[in-house]
């Protein structure tokens, strides 16, 4: 790493790359280039969300220079996630500058169904909340395991941070709808680290059971 990439990966509080495999650190550089000055929910930056992904990551013992890399640059194929100039990363590249593996992990999770496809498969149609998440959830079931520990870390980074700093824009509904549509995503990733799954499921728990009582007590408070 150059010393100005070292300066901003400790200035961002980024320090498990600072000792990362030369791997992780070239993946690091790119997410750094690619998602520059892009905020991500409250308050925080695109590269701090796939940083905080790769930590969860370390944190339960997946350490595999490949599968940190690929959290690294899950988000570099995502138009609305980069730098103003940065267009999607080709999985050439990334095949060339990281290694082919890291590029077809990456081009898996870029095939993630999105709202469109999903309302194809369903005739046209939006699916209820529930169809859509048991769709979904039969879609990661059948992802290789590196896949699903990305989208699992992923998952509970963001209920840790709606649980620990939540989005105050965000109503106590908004909150506890978004943890409880994570539980069949975090299920049918479950056996890639059953252990974080567990942590995740108690974040989502955590969050809940917050938010409803904040909903209850506000809505006391008016009928009152």
């Amino acid at each position: 790493m150059d010393n100005d990439l070292i300066q901003a990966a400790t200035a961002a509080k980024h320090d498990l790359i600072l000792t990362a495999d030369p791997l992780v650190q070239q993946a690091y550089a790119i997410a750094a280039r690619k998602h520059k000055g892009v905020p991500y929910g409250n308050g925080g930056t695109m590269l701090t969300q796939v940083y905080e992904t790769c930590a969860m990551l370390v944190k339960f013992g997946e350490t595999d220079p490949n599968i940190l890399a690929t959290a690294l640059l899950s988000k570099v194929r995502e138009e609305k996630r980069l730098a103003e100039g940065e267009g999607k990363m080709p999985l050439s590249d990334i095949a060339r500058l990281v290694n082919p593996t890291v590029a077809k992990n990456v081009e898996i999770i870029s095939q993630e169904p999105s709202d469109e496809e999903i309302q194809r498969v369903f005739g046209g149609k939006k699916p209820s909340k529930a169809l859509e998440q048991a769709y979904m959830a039969g879609w990661m079931r059948s992802l290789p395991r590196a896949v699903k520990l990305i989208f699992l870390a992923e998952k509970y980074a963001n209920l840790v941070t709606s649980r620990d700093n939540p989005n105050p824009t965000w109503p106590p509904e908004k909150h506890a709808e978004y943890a409880e549509g994570r539980g069949p995503t975090i299920q049918a990733c479950a056996d890639a680290n059953p252990e974080m799954a567990q942590a995740a499921m108690d974040a989502r728990q955590e969050v809940i059971t917050r938010d409803r009582a904040v909903i209850k007590a506000r809505d006391g408070v008016q009928n009152n």
